[in-house]
């Protein structure tokens, strides 16, 4: 088992999947998304059955990541009750683990290079 994550959501449009991938790597949150789309989801929603194009985002982070991850797509979607299904990841090269844990950010280090920005 590693300490790596993949969180999916998903977006209305691929400009709005955009933004949430860099707001994501830029605040160390994620080391990296794969945005694909348009996918079509089909779901009930105030008792009526949708469709509707989407696109879908594959967010690789850490483990220890997981509440700020949440609060953050929660605070930054655009939809009332965004889709975030955190998946672990079992096995991963090494290489791409380290890579992983070096851009993310943890919490302590995120704080104070906002303190330093400031």
């Amino acid at each position: 088992m590693t300490d790596l994550i993949e969180v999916t959501t998903t977006c209305a449009c691929q400009a709005t999947a955009r933004k949430l991938a860099d707001q994501l790597v830029q605040a160390g949150l994620a080391a990296c998304l794969q945005i694909t789309g348009p996918i079509e989801s089909v779901y009930r929603w105030q008792g009526e059955i949708q469709r509707q194009a989407e696109w879908s985002c594959k967010i690789k982070s850490l483990r220890s990541q997981t509440e700020s991850l949440i609060a953050f797509i929660s605070q930054h979607h655009a939809y009332e009750i965004p889709e975030i299904l955190i998946h672990q990841v079992v096995a991963a090269n090494t290489a791409y683990q380290q890579w992983v844990r070096g851009e993310v950010v943890s919490p302590a280090n995120r704080e104070s290079e906002i303190e330093t920005e400031t």
